[in-house]
């Protein structure tokens, strides 16, 4: 009688342990479905005003610079959700002896206030070569567009 009185007990304790488990995994799927977008800062930057030519993000500007003025326009686009400041910067690697320097004709910062907001952006970079020769393979540029939330 003792024993049967035992394996009653130990088949409750089972079945709730069990309901628990079911639920557990039932709530945790529950968390894991996820619908629309999340909220972000995000522009992108096109050679075209319609915004359909996207600069690539490892575009080998080096391979574009002369000595002198180098002139450039880019459209940025907000693409996030949130108004957008957007500031421009650059670095890199070059030979001692030379200097590159870049020079905006367009006011810093954009204010991309709306998704979907474009902003042309006129700059220079230029390059004074004070060395023998300048290759694209002994230097390298990089152009940084940072877009910030402003409230």
């Amino acid at each position: 009688m003792e024993a049967h009185k035992f394996y009653r007990i130990l088949a409750i304790i089972i079945m709730i342990a069990s309901v628990g488990t079911v639920m557990a995994i039932m709530q945790y799927a529950y968390h894991v479905i996820f619908k629309g977008e999340i909220a972000t800062v995000k522009i992108g930057v096109y050679w075209d005003s319609a915004c359909t030519n996207p600069v690539p993000e490892n575009f080998p500007i080096n391979q574009t610079l002369y000595e002198g003025q180098n002139n450039f326009t880019v459209y940025v686009k907000n693409e996030g959700w949130y108004n957008t400041s957007v500031t421009m910067n650059f670095s890199g690697y070059w030979p001692d002896g030379t200097t590159i320097t870049l020079e905006t004709f367009t006011p810093m910062p954009v204010i991309l206030e709306n998704r979907g907001d474009i902003a042309q952006i006129d700059f220079s970079l230029t390059v004074t070569v004070n060395v023998e020769e300048l290759s694209a393979t002994n230097y390298e540029v990089y152009l940084d567009f940072i877009g910030e939330k402003i409230e």
